[in-house]
């Protein structure tokens, strides 16, 4: 089980059209089922988060992004929030 717990302003700091992860709707679903490159970039993260070497934090921050993009394309709602232009409330949370 690999469970991420990510802070949208985060996401949005990185790419702006993730600040729409915040709201309720914006993944389908709470779980997933990784395909074999979402688990390759998963493997990758965890191999640098274990590695027993100093890795930068940007690099940590690449690989984690990577892996959520492969997942917020395939799993998420984004194409069509931002069609429909759907605002980012600061009050929606994770429940």
């Amino acid at each position: 089980i690999l469970a991420l717990y990510i802070e949208p302003s985060w996401l949005a700091a990185l790419q702006r059209g993730l600040a729409l992860s915040g709201r309720p709707d914006f993944f389908s679903s709470p779980c997933i089922e990784l395909t074999s490159r979402m688990r390759d970039h998963a493997d990758l993260l965890i191999d640098a988060m274990f590695s027993f070497g100093f890795v930068p934090q940007g690099r940590l921050e690449e690989l984690l992004f990577d892996l959520l993009i492969g997942i917020t394309e395939k799993h998420s709602e984004l194409r069509h929030l931002s069609r429909l232009r759907v605002g980012v409330a600061s009050d929606f949370y994770d429940a």
